[in-house]
């Protein structure tokens, strides 16, 4: 028999992260945020280093290949990238 999902839901930005396999990451919650910003400006700066032969910014999919992160992501990028969130822009 199933059991019955909870009434309430856990916050999804507690102290600590749980990850994939059930296991409690020590680090706060902010610091992982920071990580997660920092490969985001990281993948930026390599969009804006290497622009396509005739100038233009490669696609969010190919930034997101690049470092192996879903499409979704590297779109993210990009449009955060665009709106000068991670630094110098185009």
């Amino acid at each position: 028999m199933e059991q019955p999902l909870p009434r309430t839901l856990p916050p999804l930005l507690s102290r600590n992260v749980v990850s994939a396999f059930g296991r409690t990451d020590s680090r706060p919650a902010a610091e992982v945020r920071n990580r997660r910003r920092a490969l985001q400006r990281r993948a930026w700066q390599w969009a804006l280093a290497n622009h396509r032969p005739d100038g233009s910014l490669h696609t969010g999919t190919e930034v997101a290949r690049q470092f192996r992160r879903s499409e979704r992501w590297g779109r993210l990028v990009k449009k955060t990238g665009l709106s000068g969130q991670l630094g110098t822009s185009t």
